[in-house]
């Protein structure tokens, strides 16, 4: 059985290297409408050292647009699903040293 959970580990591991590639690969942030004058606008806003950073993506083509969406849905999909392996991890290296909860 400890044969089974070492192999389950590596392959996690190599799990989160692929996520943590996809996710560099894709854009940070996330979309935002702001009306200014009665005018709709698109923002890309995104966070760097607590700051918040707005960019106006409103002047792209609706496919890039569409592009810029999916991308940052898939982002947010593929951080979600790292989190999970993560906490996976966690629990097998738990079982495989020993390491309990006290009651």
């Amino acid at each position: 059985m400890e044969g089974i959970l070492k192999q389950e580990l590596l392959r996690l591991k190599e799990t989160v290297k692929s996520y943590e590639k996809e996710i560099a690969k894709l854009p940070r942030g996330t979309l935002q409408r702001k009306r200014i004058k009665g005018i709709d606008y698109l923002y890309l806003v995104s966070s760097k050292n607590s700051k918040l950073s707005y960019k106006c993506v409103s002047g792209l083509p609706e496919v890039e647009l569409k592009k810029l969406k999916e991308s940052v849905v898939l982002r947010k999909k593929y951080q979600t699903l790292l989190k999970e392996v993560r906490q996976d991890i966690k629990r097998i290296n738990k079982i495989l040293h020993g390491k309990r909860r006290a009651v």
